[in-house]
C-alpha cells in the first residue's frame, strides 16, 4: 500500500474512530486493520474480548459501504454487537443456532460514496 493512500486512509480512520469513540483515538492495531481493509485486503484479527475489535469492522464497513462478515463463537456477544451496530445505523444480520431459519441479508448501499 502506498504512503499516499495510507495517509488518506489514516485520516478517514482517525475521523471515523473519533466519531465512534466520542473524541478518543484508535489504537495502532485498529489503524493497521482498517488500512488493510480499505486497501481491499482481507484481515484476520484475533484478540481478547474488550480490546476494540468491533471498532475495526465498524469503521471499515462505514467507510467502504461493503458488507462485513464477523465470526464469533459467542451468541450473546453476537447479539450485543448486532444491537450496538444497529444503533449506529448499520444493517445487521445474524446466523446462529438461535435463529429459527437460515437468514439471507442483502446489504443495501446508501447515498454515501465509498472510498476508493
Amino acid at each position: 500500500m502506498g504512503t499516499t493512500n495510507q495517509s488518506i486512509y489514516r485520516q478517514h480512520i482517525t475521523e471515523a474512530a473519533q466519531a465512534f469513540l466520542r473524541g478518543q483515538t484508535a489504537h495502532e492495531f485498529q489503524h493497521q486493520v482498517c488500512e488493510a481493509l480499505l486497501a481491499n485486503s482481507n484481515a484476520l484479527l484475533v484478540a481478547p474480548t474488550g480490546i476494540g475489535k468491533s471498532l475495526c469492522y465498524q469503521i471499515a464497513t462505514r467507510l467502504t459501504q461493503r458488507p462485513t462478515l464477523v465470526v464469533s463463537p459467542l451468541i450473546a456477544l453476537m447479539d450485543d454487537q448486532a444491537k450496538a451496530c444497529a444503533q449506529l445505523d448499520f444493517e445487521v444480520g445474524q446466523l446462529h443456532s438461535g435463529v429459527d431459519m437460515p437468514v439471507s441479508l442483502l446489504i443495501k448501499g446508501n447515498s454515501k460514496t465509498p472510498l476508493p
